[in-house]
């Protein structure tokens, strides 16, 4: 990881870097372009593999034979450490974490109070080799506690999450690095063309570090991840309010942008392909400050690069931050800004990269979503607590008015910030673009793929909260700063107190958290700045107080997912069920034999929570037509596997499968079910070697002579077929 975020700022600095930054830019920027350049080559040279790494040392090569790069400032003529902006980008990683490992809430809680008590203490890095010191202990010490009370292996712990897409990303990972974009280990002769570009580097990352299964995925992707997007926010943050500490609340403003009482979240599931492509997102932001202060045109090239990475790591995320490109190009020319050559130069060049990435990569790909306009997709998205079945006028109209209360709290902070700025006057056209942006959510139908609109426009729109935040306090009267801190202090302790008991047995979660909820915060919030206005600020100043001591610890326990905690007390107690755990042990234990018995060319077939004719099995499994847990574990080719995720929008909604997938597990399920000659016949037409039964979904236990048991545990069979 270290090599990949020096190499990526060798580049950053070949191509128009400043000879001096902060050690944010290094560790943003570089992590950006060097986890970029890292999966790209490794996934398109997967034959090749070493061609991924090639990259770094000819980067270094050319900075080297750089006349205009002194041999002293091959990196930096100066780099400014602030140790205010290191403790920030802790407690973001830590938090964000917490959202799939709960009780690392207990170690930024730790953190926090080390670092108070150690204030008096020398100089700051006494004070911070001391809380390191302490840090480890204590750390060590809960991993000791956790691995006594698991019923199951910890470095998992993250799989408790109701979701298959932590296997789905650890899947991907390894087949884009082991064959390319041209095979896809989950059905083999399938192209993998969508959002790979972050499980390419995760794959390369594994690769080449030669760590074990689910360590990226699960670990090293949302740690060091965190850490880069804390980086990137702080960076950007820092340019636009020159330094000004309220820079510091960039990355937390973040992880609270979500909107109460709602499910609306930057990171509505967290796993490899939704997080990483953050990254360029934030990146591109960074480089299109830069370009707006820069007189020199070579950071065009990395404007090229950042691009046409967001596309490939997530087109949505592309779309979003485009559309707010796009606003800030028309909005500059408008208005005439003094920058908006610069802004037309950055906008054209980001077009091409993406324009050229989708023909080159993405056009032609068929399991995505195929968005339409739909006003029922609108409705849905707010349902009215008193009505189920056909929208009606009333739902449609409540739904609007959730889109205006969503508008109101979310982008007024970008309107402000337009008002209060000159000199990055074209960096708040973007943010407000993006902000709006986030509406297609509610007008397009996607089969939940449209979600992805909102959470990246939340994401962009959470810079302008520090920056609206430095205009009020600057430029504002009294008046206003008291309701913008009452406002935002209990915004935030709603939030809280809404992840707290929204999952209690005894309420409707479901009318809690999802209706009317944004509604339901406008209203407060206006009706808190009306009640100010009208008698007066100096009677609510006691109050003003009292919710001053919420917003900390509010903020810290929002930025969490309250129903992983959850899932970690049960786990503790010893009550988590196969069903909380989408990796049984002793399927993990199969598929490692599989792994270790057979050559990496060979193909296998099998029947876990594979259905006859529905995508999703009729007894509501929540594991049926989704988990690719044995080809990701395996690292082999499947002939079938997890088919949910294959194919397109209208065989997910309605449940069937397409005519070539339904002939695989029609020869998958005829041979396991009903073993034949024919059968059998069929399988190694396919190409297929192994069979890996999954007992429960079958009554056969004897496939002699066309196959034997190589592989036996209490719920797996893996089966060799005979060739003679």
């Amino acid at each position: 990881m270290t090599i990949q975020i020096l190499g990526g700022f060798i580049i950053y600095r070949l191509f128009g870097g400043t000879d001096t930054a902060s050690a944010t830019t290094i560790v943003g920027l570089g992590g950006a372009i060097g986890f970029g350049l890292s999966g790209f080559l490794g996934v398109l040279a997967h034959d090749h593999k070493w061609i991924s790494i090639i990259w770094i040392p000819i980067a270094l090569l050319l900075a080297v034979a750089n006349r205009n790069l002194p041999a002293d400032e091959l990196l930096l003529r100066e780099v400014h450490f602030k140790r205010h902006q290191f403790s920030v980008v802790v407690i973001f990683s830590l938090l964000f974490l917490s959202r799939s490992t709960p009780l690392l809430i207990v170690l930024t809680a730790l953190f926090g109070v080390l670092a108070v008590v150690t204030k008096g203490i020398g100089n700051w890095q006494k004070r911070a080799a001391l809380v390191a010191a302490l840090s480890l202990p204590l750390a060590v010490g809960c991993r000791t506690v956790i691995n006594s009370l698991s019923p199951n292996n910890p470095m998992l712990f993250p799989l408790f999450s109701g979701t298959d897409d932590f296997i789905f990303s650890e899947q991907m990972a390894n087949s884009l690095v082991s064959w390319g974009i041209n095979e896809n280990t989950a059905a083999i002769g399938q192209p993998v063309r969508y959002h790979w570009l972050s499980l390419g580097w995760t794959g390369q990352t594994s690769w080449v570090s030669g760590v074990d299964t689910w360590i990226m995925t699960l670990h090293g992707m949302p740690i060091f991840g965190s850490i880069v997007v804390a980086c990137l926010l702080l960076s950007i943050s820092h340019k636009v309010l020159k330094g000004d500490v309220l820079c510091l609340l960039a990355p937390l403003a973040l992880l609270v942008i979500s909107s109460p009482f709602t499910t609306l979240d930057f990171l509505p599931v967290l796993n490899t392909t939704n997080f990483v492509p953050y990254i360029w997102v934030f990146a591109l932001l960074l480089i299109f400050l830069e370009n707006l202060e820069s007189t020199s045109r070579a950071n065009l090239v990395l404007v090229f690069l950042l691009s046409s990475f967001l596309f490939l790591g997530k087109a949505p995320y592309a779309t979003v931050t485009a559309i707010g490109i796009g606003v800030s190009w028309m909005l500059s020319v408008m208005v005439r800004d003094q920058a908006w050559r610069k802004v037309t130069a950055f906008t054209a060049v980001s077009a091409i990269a993406m324009l050229a990435t989708y023909l080159l990569f993405v056009r032609g790909e068929t399991y995505g979503s195929a968005f339409t306009f739909s006003l029922q997709s609108l409705r849905n998205l707010f349902p009215f607590p008193l009505e189920s079945g056909h929208p009606s006028i009333i739902g449609l109209i409540l739904s609007l008015l959730a889109i205006f209360a969503l508008v109101s709290t979310h982008v007024l902070s970008s309107i402000v910030v337009i008002r209060n700025t000159t000199t990055h006057r074209p960096f708040a056209f973007l943010l407000l673009g993006a902000s709006l942006a986030g509406l297609l959510s509610f007008l397009l139908n996607g089969t939940g793929s449209t979600t992805y609109f909102i959470s990246s426009s939340l994401a962009i729109a959470s810079l302008s909260v520090p920056i609206a935040l430095q205009s009020l306090i600057t430029s504002g009267t009294r008046e206003l700063q008291h309701i913008g801190i009452l406002g935002s202090s209990l915004g935030i302790f709603l939030a809280s107190l809404n992840g707290i008991i929204r999952h209690q047995d005894w309420l409707d979660s479901g009318k809690l958290t999802t209706n009317l909820g944004l509604i339901v915060q406008f209203i407060v919030a206006a009706g808190i700045a009306v009640l100010i206005r009208f008698v007066g600020s100096r009677r609510l100043l006691p109050v003003q107080n009292g919710l001053l001591g919420t917003l900390v610890v509010s903020a810290l326990l929002v930025s969490f997912n309250f129903s992983q905690f959850e899932t970690a007390i049960r786990q503790l107690a010893g009550k988590a069920t196969v069903n909380d755990f989408n990796a049984p042990s002793s399927d993990i234990e199969a598929a490692r034999w599989l792994r270790e018995n057979s050559k990496n060319s060979e193909i296998f077939a099998s029947n876990r929570y594979l259905c006859p004719e529905s995508l999703v099995c009729p007894n509501g499994d929540p594991n049926s037509g989704s988990s690719h847990l044995i080809s990701a574990i395996s690292e082999r080719r499947s002939l079938i596997e997890g088919p949910r995720f294959l194919v397109s929008t209208p065989f997910v909604t309605s449940n069937l499968y397409p005519s070539w997938v339904q002939d695989r597990v029609s020869t998958t399920l005829n041979f396991i079910d009903q073993p034949s000659s024919q059968s059998s016949r069929r399988l190694m037409e396919s190409g297929v070697n192994w069979v890996f039964v999954q007992k429960k979904s079958t009554s056969t236990r004897n496939w002699e002579p066309w196959a034997k048991v190589a592989f036996e545990n209490a719920d797996v069979l893996i089966l060799r077929l005979e060739t003679s």
